[in-house]
């Protein structure tokens, strides 16, 4: 039936198998159907300008999807990955070690920092009124963990 329908049709079931992948690709992806995917559209152009024996599609089909799924992991393998910014989505370690200014007291050791345009809640051992200036010593989650800057210095 397979062996029909690939005869009957020609490149065009090349083409449809191909793009049948592609469209998986898109709602499970991880770019391993996209090679799949080009290996068929791939073998339906080359059938549509060489004529072959549907046995040697199928097998052009298999090579070609090993070969482009191996290299395509070799060349994005590492892309994304290498950023210049290790800390872009740790904003709480890029303010350790840095002093500002309370602009709120803190009440029972808890309160918020102002950072840019950003408010940050904080935690310290004791109370500090407004005006103190503060170093971030560490975090926790989301809250900065501060103490007053001659003590930290």
């Amino acid at each position: 039936m397979i062996e029909n329908l690939i005869r009957d049709l020609g490149p065009w079931t090349w083409w449809i198998i191909g793009f049948l992948f592609l469209i998986i690709e898109i709602f499970a992806p991880g770019m391993f159907f996209l090679w799949i995917g080009l290996a068929a559209l791939i073998v339906g152009t080359n059938a549509l300008f060489i004529p072959m024996a549907w046995q040697a599609q199928v097998v052009l089909f298999a090579v070609l999807s090993i070969v482009l799924a191996v290299l395509g992991r070799k060349l994005f393998h590492n892309y994304g990955k290498n950023t210049e910014r290790e800390d872009l989505n740790k904003a709480s370690e890029r303010y350790v070690g840095r002093s500002y200014t309370l602009a709120d007291d803190l009440s029972n050791g808890e309160g918020r920092l102002k950072i840019g345009d950003t408010f940050w809640l904080v935690r310290a051992t004791k109370d500090y009124v407004a005006g103190t200036k503060v170093t971030v010593t560490g975090y926790d989650g989301s809250v900065l963990l501060i103490e007053e800057a001659s003590e930290a210095a």
